[in-house]
């Protein structure tokens, strides 16, 4: 019995030196994995990375003991960064700091009337321009100044671009999109003369049914370049007004 308690002891001394041996040896390097739906247009990069940690850490960072590694801090400078989404950081068993980072991407583009630019996210989330990338997105424009925009706007637009884009006919169709003051919007297509009163957003998807049905169908008997205006204010309407002639 005392044997076998003379053994435990010791391993229990073993692993308890072995602890103390990882916690106070340095950090070897830092791996960085930065994952997005785009890796052809990086909004975040490695040397960005590397410099907002260094902003807070200053080079000390790799070299300094695991113990005073503070990981949940490192992952809420990063995400100070209004395009990482989140990330996950921890150390792995060679003493690297591994951090994996998900980069937020921009969906759309909002031009206010105040000259405000910015994008927005898949979660409505607004994103700063970036000073150095820019990406090809929708562009909405407003009579809005950004003080007026509502998170709820920004869920609408959202909503309406996501549901164009998820429609290949649509994506097509259309140049841009206008928010105006009272809440309704206008679309205005790549092609003809007119433009889409589509008012505001209730029966989203039977409106942009008509719009594809219309063009579709209707123009090319009508006639391109025809008409001043499509409306679908009216319920269960489409309404065109015709240029008028010289």
């Amino acid at each position: 019995m005392i044997s076998l308690g003379i053994v435990l002891l010791s391993i229990s001394w073993i692993c308890m030196a072995a602890v103390q041996h990882k916690i106070h040896s340095p950090l070897s390097k830092m791996d960085i994995q930065i994952v997005s739906d785009n890796e052809d247009i990086p909004f975040i990069t490695r040397s960005i990375v590397v410099r907002n940690i260094k902003s807070y850490f200053g080079d000390a960072l790799i070299h300094r003991d695991i113990v005073d590694t503070d990981i949940k801090l490192i992952e809420e400078i990063l995400e100070q960064n209004p395009y990482i989404h989140s990330s996950n950081a921890y150390i792995d068993a060679h003493n690297r700091l591994s951090i994996k980072i998900y980069q937020r991407n921009p969906i759309l583009r909002i031009m206010t009337a105040d000259e405000h630019s910015f994008y927005l996210d898949g979660e409505a989330n607004v994103l700063p321009l970036h000073d150095k990338v820019v990406r090809r997105v929708p562009i909405v424009t407003t009579e809005k100044n950004k003080k007026q925009l509502r998170s709820s706007d920004y869920k609408n637009i959202l909503n309406l671009i996501k549901t164009i884009r998820q429609d290949v006919f649509l994506s097509s169709l259309v140049e841009q999109v206008h928010l105006k003051s009272n809440g309704e919007y206008i679309i205005i297509p790549k092609i003809g003369k007119e433009i889409i009163e589509f008012g505001h957003l209730e029966d989203l998807d039977k409106k942009l049914f008509k719009i594809k049905k219309f063009y579709k169908k209707g123009l090319p008997v009508a006639g391109w370049n025809k008409y001043k205006s499509i409306d679908l204010r009216y319920r269960n309407q489409l309404v065109c007004k015709k240029i008028k002639s010289s």
